[in-house]
């Protein structure tokens, strides 16, 4: 693979302890493959999730409010994001 797109609901200190964004990114860096994390939300420490392996983190939150009014947005900001992701990934492999 060239890259691996990987996600969870919320990126934080518990991802850092082994959660699937933890172990793709494992894998992935020793293999020299970026991965790039879609997560719903970011809590936490972002020096150490890149030192994990993560590349970039793309937030599907458009707007900072609580999970119970986010909810029923998340499938429209989920293929926002992705829609965001896929041109960024296009205008770099030109």
């Amino acid at each position: 693979a060239d890259l691996i797109i990987t996600g969870e609901g919320r990126l934080d200190a518990q991802s850092l302890r082994g959660k699937v964004v933890a172990g793709v990114a494992g894998r992935a860096a020793k293999l020299g493959i970026p991965v790039l994390a879609v997560v719903g939300d970011v809590e936490g420490d972002m020096p150490a999730i890149y030192q994990l392996g993560v590349t970039a983190v793309f937030t599907t939150n458009r707007k900072a409010l609580p999970f119970q009014e986010i909810k029923p947005l998340a499938k429209a900001y989920l293929r926002d994001t992705l829609e965001d992701l896929v041109r960024f990934a296009q205008a770099v492999c030109r």
